[in-house]
């Protein structure tokens, strides 16, 4: 099992439910914190890449597509791009599989349980209740729970946000 909280190799599309949830988990347990950048107005928004970390969703896109994303804001939430309006969306839709409903649908929970956005999902998460909604995602798309605990372990504590990273 690679330890490494990047993208091992892709695409993600190729990748089955409970391979790209234990990716997911183990990158998230392991970063330890949201992938949050400043804004202009001195607030902060979850972000697919910033420095070193990624989100839920950041960490299954190709390293080639974070890298041409970086600086770019999307509006909508990758999850939500269909039909995409434009070719780095198609391309995004195409690596991360959301052409499959549940891949889909599976992906936008997982952007959920990191952003924990009240404004965007009506309802707030932080890290520390990962977890538990890692579990609540598991039991709702028949996936591993026992990955939760690999990933989570009793243990397990958020990280302090570092630098300019929030």
């Amino acid at each position: 099992m690679s330890t490494d909280i990047y993208r091992p190799e892709g695409p993600s599309a190729n990748w089955s439910d409970e391979k790209v949830f234990r990716h997911v988990l183990q990158h998230l347990a392991q970063q330890g914190r949201q992938c949050r950048s400043r804004t202009g107005s001195g607030g902060t928004v979850c972000a697919y890449r910033f420095g070193k970390l990624r989100c839920a969703v950041g960490c299954l896109i190709s390293p080639d597509l974070l890298k041409r994303l970086n600086g770019q804001i999307l509006y909508t939430p990758v999850v939500h791009l269909q039909p995409c309006s434009s070719s780095l969306e198609k391309e995004l839709s195409e690596d991360l599989g959301l052409q499959d409903e549940v891949r889909r649908l599976l992906l936008r929970e997982l952007q959920h349980l990191h952003d924990g956005s009240p404004l965007v999902y009506g309802t707030a998460y932080s890290p520390s209740d990962w977890p538990d909604r890692a579990r609540a995602i598991a039991q709702e798309f028949d996936l591993d729970e026992t990955i939760v605990d690999e990933a989570f372990p009793a243990d397990w504590k958020p990280k302090a946000f570092e630098g300019d990273a929030v």
